[in-house]
């Protein structure tokens, strides 16, 4: 008897001491795996979910054309809903593993239970197995031997502690896979999030090289229109000049007809320089007509250009406020995401 107390003593340490793990800490493996999972489920899924709806935010105040729902937005959508999946799946496989940690802890305590007690009951039976006619510790204890205070007889007592180790080892295996179930979970999350992850970064990136070359192009065409304005107002002011430049001419052959209209009687004649100074008047007249009509298409054409330039001015600061979005807010947010190795948690 003493040597199967000994014998299932150290059969019913064996289910534990045979993990990686000593007997102690085996039910933290389950536990540290929880935690991981908690902080793949809290921390890291609340980070990258906010991160993409605080994107989605920022991305709401851009304006005009570029308020459009573009790849970029496909993406982050995307990201949140692979982020959600993966965290209700994470959720369940979490309550399933603390399910297993009590699990542990039970059959644990009735392992060591069983052990403590067959450790008392060896101890008696040393103590028994000792005892001499000439031992002190001897005594009368009447009718003691009808007195019948067994609960178990060799098979019983035997088959609960059989019983005892196949449910450990039962235990144990499901812990096992459970545990592998729940870190090729955390595997997986961790590379379809960074696989989603960096396909949004590369749809940011796409998207802020497009908004800096519209940008550009807006600039180009900006710098050409402020020099085709700069032109016309120099053309303006010499057409201006130019209508200045008549007055003078004008009002020498006026004058001089209004001189010779005083000649007397006979004198009053329509020689060839009065001709001449009518005609004179007449294509002056011309020109600074032509002159006008020159001045006010030009100032309609200015006013066109001007008109134009207020619309680039506009656009480049709908670009301007595009990219400081996209580049300065968004992926300045996207910079703090762990790396991959972090994704994963636990390993």
């Amino acid at each position: 008897m003493m040597f199967q107390y000994s014998s299932l003593i150290q059969v019913l340490l064996l289910p534990f001491s045979v993990c990686s793990k000593p007997q102690s800490e085996a039910p933290e493996i389950m536990t540290s795996l929880m935690w991981a999972l908690i902080r793949n489920h809290g921390t890291l899924m609340l980070c990258l979910c906010n991160t993409a709806y605080e994107c989605l935010y920022h991305r709401e105040k851009r304006m005009g054309i570029d308020l459009v729902y573009d790849d970029v937005e496909r993406n982050l959508v995307k990201e949140i809903e692979i982020v959600k999946a993966f965290k209700e799946r994470l959720r369940r496989i979490t309550d399933t593993v603390e399910a297993q940690i009590h699990a542990n802890l039970a059959i644990q305590f009735e392992l060591e239970r069983d052990v403590y007690d067959k450790h008392l009951a060896q101890n008696i039976d040393d103590k028994c197995y000792n005892l001499r006619s000439t031992s002190k510790e001897i005594d009368f204890y009447p009718n003691v031997e009808n007195v019948d205070e067994t609960i178990s007889d060799p098979e019983t007592w035997a088959e609960y502690s059989n019983r005892n180790i196949v449910h450990s080892r039962y235990q144990r295996s499901l812990s096992a896979k459970i545990r592998e179930e729940a870190e090729n979970l955390m595997d997986t999350a961790a590379k379809e999030m960074r696989k989603q992850f960096g396909k949004t970064n590369s749809a940011f990136t796409k998207r802020i090289s497009e908004i800096i070359e519209a940008r550009n192009r807006l600039k180009v065409h900006m710098s050409k229109a402020d020099h085709e304005i700069k032109q016309l107002e120099e053309a303006v002011d010499l057409l201006k000049q130019a209508i200045r430049e008549k007055e003078n001419p004008k009002k020498v052959a006026q004058t001089c007809l209004e001189e010779r209209g005083r000649r007397p009687n006979v004198e009053l004649c329509r020689d060839d320089p009065q001709f001449k100074l009518v005609k004179e008047v007449h294509a002056i007249d011309e020109a600074v007509d032509t002159l006008r009509q020159r001045f006010r298409e030009a100032q309609e054409t200015l006013e066109l250009l001007s008109f134009e330039k207020a619309k680039l001015q506009h656009e480049i600061q709908v670009k301007e406020n595009s990219l400081h979005i996209d580049r300065d807010k968004c992926m300045d947010l996207r910079k703090a995401i762990p790396s991959s190795v972090r994704l994963v948690g636990y390993i």
